[in-house]
């Protein structure tokens, strides 16, 4: 597609330029190559007049990123009427910031904070970049987001599209905070736009024989995945956390990992002996990350190897709800729920092993607790009378 103007700059005419039959000042060019839902992929553009009536185009985005006719209508009506009132001003004579200016802003603001970006610049450069990237505040509305909204959810899981539009609301966010914007935000209070609801968090978590089983069955597959399974049990690591370890996170004096936990802050966790020999075993340098692939590169995900074993010992047959199955983030929820039963820690211990921000995810395992509520009430129903417990019996 190409780039996208905001201002009176005069759009080539040609001849795959098509106007809209149903629409005025709406416009769309046919890809020769990019298809959307069986059909050539378009790429809309709407005219208007500014307040000195000077013709202006403006790049709305294609078909395969949520953009339509009627949302271009809506757009182009909604331009016209602020240009009625001169508040949209000429932008040839300086280019307005589009999303990737305020993006980069953000993320240079953020190195110099001393947060950990590499979460943040995937996420953006695979799912909000190909949308709203080229585009200007004045494009990026709640219709737009709804649209968007709903073309990822049809690959990524409601978690997923979560955090990717959380990242781009506090982008738009800064760049409106820094003046780079002018206008509302489309997460305002008076935006029609809701955040995908989640209702995905894991319950499972793996009985001991379960564990030791699925250990063995990685190990048959690969030594180095069986390691950062027994890690995240030991530990109670995310995944990303593992990924990003390196010889220098590394502190055998004190028997600490120092990683980059979610959000970016640096942590200290325990690691014990046996586990700390094994990952000394990997010989790396000071920055060469532990665990790598086999080109000599970090690794980035281990879905595919992960559920195969998972798969080879049953762990998930017939298991739809997706709270129940077991992915490699189970390992963690098994790590913390062993913890709980253990009996050892009180639930602000837990809260700290487990690395929580709010007690309210750490509440999730009071009831594995020993002598919590169930526990008491199993024990007051078995020093009870029998007939409490018998059919028709009376309290």
């Amino acid at each position: 597609m190409r780039k996208t103007h905001v201002g009176c700059i005069p759009l080539p005419m040609g001849q795959d330029r098509i106007k809209s039959r149903r629409y005025q000042g709406v416009y769309y060019r046919e890809s020769t190559v990019a298809t959307h839902r069986g059909r050539p992929d378009r790429s809309y553009w709407i005219a208007y007049r500014d307040a000195r009536g000077k013709l202006c185009w403006l790049g709305l985005g294609r078909a395969s990123e949520g953009v339509t006719e009627e949302f271009a209508h809506r757009k182009r009506n909604e331009i016209q009427n602020l240009a009625r009132h001169g508040e949209i001003l000429d932008a040839g004579r300086r280019r307005q910031p589009v999303l990737d200016d305020v993006f980069a802003a953000y993320m240079e603001n953020a190195r110099l904070l001393g947060k950990h970006t590499g979460p943040e610049e995937s996420r953006y450069r695979t799912h909000l970049r190909p949308a709203f990237g080229r585009h200007g505040l004045p494009a990026i509305t709640d219709d737009a987001l709804t649209r968007h909204k709903a073309a990822l959810l049809e690959r990524l899981s409601p978690q997923t599209v979560k955090h990717a539009l959380a990242l781009l609301r506090r982008v738009v966010n800064y760049g409106l905070r820094k003046k780079m914007w002018t206008g509302h935000s489309p997460f305002g209070a008076e935006s029609d736009f809701t955040m995908p609801r989640v209702e995905n968090r894991s319950e499972r978590f793996l009985s001991r024989p379960e564990a030791d089983a699925l250990l063995d069955e990685l190990a048959k597959r690969s030594g180095q995945l069986a390691d950062m399974a027994r890690l995240s049990l030991a530990t109670a690591l995310r995944a990303t956390e593992i990924f990003g370890l390196r010889a220098q996170d590394l502190s055998p004096r004190s028997n600490t990992l120092h990683i980059v936990a979610k959000g970016g802050a640096r942590q200290g966790v325990y690691v014990s002996d046996d586990l700390l020999r094994t990952l000394l075993a990997y010989g790396r340098r000071p920055g060469e990350h532990i665990f790598q692939r086999r080109d000599g590169g970090p690794v980035r995900e281990v879905y595919g190897a992960f559920q195969r074993a998972v798969d080879a010992l049953g762990l998930n047959a017939g298991v739809s709800d997706p709270r129940q199955r077991v992915i490699f983030h189970t390992l963690r929820h098994t790590a913390i729920s062993w913890w709980a039963q253990s009996g050892r820690f009180t639930l602000i211990e837990l809260m700290e092993l487990a690395r929580h921000r709010r007690i309210e995810t750490t509440l999730r395992y009071a009831h594995l607790i020993p002598g919590g509520v169930r526990d008491k009430l199993r024990s007051m129903h078995a020093d009870a009378p029998d007939q409490w417990s018998k059919p028709g019996g009376t309290p």
